[in-house]
């Protein structure tokens, strides 16, 4: 009967480390690594007249590109659940913002979604001197949002993503520029990212 009791304890525990193994596993396959893409800004009219006033000029780092209310990000690699959007999207290039003989460079943008509270980090560079990889924008998520995702082809759109800048971000700019017109929470714009994933990203 010991012995009985022993195997069937046996069994029970290797049933569960097995289950724990297959849960584990299927959670590594919802995470699809990303091959590519860009990420589009919009700014919003208010962050350009803020600038404007300032009579700070945003400029493109290079890779990336500016074109009137509008940058584009190249994305070169990160990893996304399809599942639930939770991930991490890597990107070249950047944005200069230029005064006088003052000026912030924001590059190697991060979009960070693995928590609830989203954001974008990015290294910063404010009047010669490296700041570090730096909390930047505070990220949205549309409430329309629909999951899982669905790659078509390869890619999709991850699209109407609010972008507020952080306060970190607010107050190296006004440092740098020697301003109070930057304040936390402010729309930045909004952005659209076009992700590009294994065409076995549908699960198919």
């Amino acid at each position: 009967m010991k012995c009985f009791f022993k195997k069937m304890c046996l069994a029970a525990a290797m049933l569960a480390v097995a289950l724990t193994f297959s849960a584990r596993s299927a959670r590594a396959q919802e995470i699809y690594p990303i091959d590519g893409g860009r990420t589009t800004v919009t700014f919003a009219p208010d962050f350009l007249t803020t600038l404007s006033t300032l009579k700070i000029t945003p400029q493109a780092v290079t890779e990336s590109q500016l074109y009137g209310d509008k940058i584009f990000f190249p994305i070169t690699s990160g990893a996304l659940s399809l599942d639930s959007a939770r991930g991490q999207i890597l990107h070249t290039g950047g944005l200069s913002l230029v005064a006088g003989t003052s000026s912030v460079r924001l590059y190697s943008f991060v979009i960070n979604t693995l928590n609830d509270d989203a954001y974008v980090t990015g290294l910063v560079v404010a009047n010669g001197r490296f700041l570090g990889r730096v909390k930047v924008f505070r990220v949205e998520l549309p409430g329309d949002l629909k999951l899982p995702l669905d790659p078509k082809d390869g890619d999709f759109f991850l699209s109407d993503v609010k972008l507020t800048l952080a306060a970190d971000a607010a107050t190296a700019l006004n440092d740098a520029f020697n301003v109070r017109g930057f304040a936390g929470g402010q729309t930045i714009g909004r952005s659209l990212s076009l992700v590009l994933v294994p065409l076995t990203a549908d699960g198919h």
